[in-house]
């Protein structure tokens, strides 16, 4: 796959092609799954809410300020408040990825883990381990709580992962 020079793209732009790669490759599908790019200002650019990852467009990028207000047509995707505590735990990160694989989508649906030791590259710390597990049972039939707080419990994984 070619390499994405993204050095003097808009994040709007970062994240559409970025997104439909993702999407191609099998990665998520419909709606799941969202990308976030935080700029020089601090605004943080992301993926709307609701709106299928195989036909996103430029103009369907939203913009989170610093001060919360929101640019763009729709609203931003209900997992920012995750992707905004990723940010604040770790200032140095500027685009956070995440997917909805179908086959790890399964795991979460029959309220298992997969074997975490298969993926060599990944460096899994207990803490780790320990976001998995909230995520999972979060995506279970049981009363979810808000994700501000799934995030908030997600913050020592964030600062483990290097």
């Amino acid at each position: 796959m070619e390499k994405l020079d993204t050095v003097l793209q808009h994040p709007r732009d970062q994240i559409t092609e970025i997104i439909k790669r993702i999407y191609n490759a099998g990665l998520t599908a419909t709606s799941g799954g969202n990308i976030s790019i935080k700029d020089d200002e601090g605004n943080i650019w992301v993926t709307p809410s609701a709106i299928d990852k195989g036909t996103l467009q430029r103009k369907d990028i939203v913009c989170v300020k610093p001060d919360g207000t929101i640019l763009g047509h729709y609203k931003p995707s209900s997992e920012f408040p995750f992707h905004k505590a990723i940010y604040e735990t770790r200032p140095d990160l500027t685009a956070v990825i995440h997917a909805h694989p179908p086959a790890l989508v399964s795991f979460s649906i029959v309220r298992k883990l997969p074997n975490m030791n298969i993926i060599r590259w990944v460096n899994w710390s207990p803490s780790t381990t320990i976001r998995l597990r909230i995520y999972v049972k979060n995506s279970s039939p049981d009363p979810v709580p808000p994700l501000k707080e799934v995030a908030f419990a997600s913050k020592p994984a964030v600062r483990a992962l290097n």
